[in-house]
């Protein structure tokens, strides 16, 4: 086992919606009780699918994160903003994870997957995931970003 395999990473949650609360954002939930089963979640927030909002949470949350996993807002409609908003703010994309996230989303939902923007980059020292808004691909989305989380913050950091 690598030393950076046993890193307990600090995670934020954004969960971007028009109509979610705390009390409906079933996403949201359930990125926090996969993250918190091995590393600490420092915050969870939800913001309006707006450009300006979500850069905004994002640069705030990358200061106190190793890593950001949004939700919501990937997709193609007029109103899902995440994808231009946060592509601005990465020095680097990860076009790998977008890559395999669709691969295995098309494996469960078939091709209605090449509709997900799921994206991935590097801000500063901190990671970077948006995910799709549903709670499906939220479940798959993280046990990706979990697999390698440590490696990668032990990777930027060294």
């Amino acid at each position: 086992m690598h030393d950076y395999a046993k890193l307990r990473l600090k995670f934020s949650i954004l969960t971007i919606s028009d109509t979610r609360t705390e009390k409906t954002d079933e996403s949201g939930r359930i990125l926090f009780e996969e993250i918190s089963r091995e590393h600490e979640v420092v915050e969870r927030r939800i913001v309006k699918d707006d450009g300006l909002a979500i850069q905004v949470a994002i640069c705030e949350l990358a200061k106190s994160s190793d890593i950001v996993v949004t939700t919501g807002g990937t997709g193609v409609s007029r109103k899902d903003s995440t994808v231009a908003a946060v592509k601005p703010l990465l020095s680097r994309e990860l076009p790998g994870f977008g890559e395999i996230f669709r691969a295995l989303s098309f494996e469960e939902i078939g091709s209605a997957s090449y509709l997900s923007g799921a994206l991935a980059g590097i801000k500063g020292d901190s990671a970077i995931f948006c995910l799709p808004g549903s709670p499906a691909a939220c479940r798959l989305g993280v046990r990706l970003v979990l697999e390698q989380a440590s490696h990668l913050i032990h990777m930027l950091r060294d």
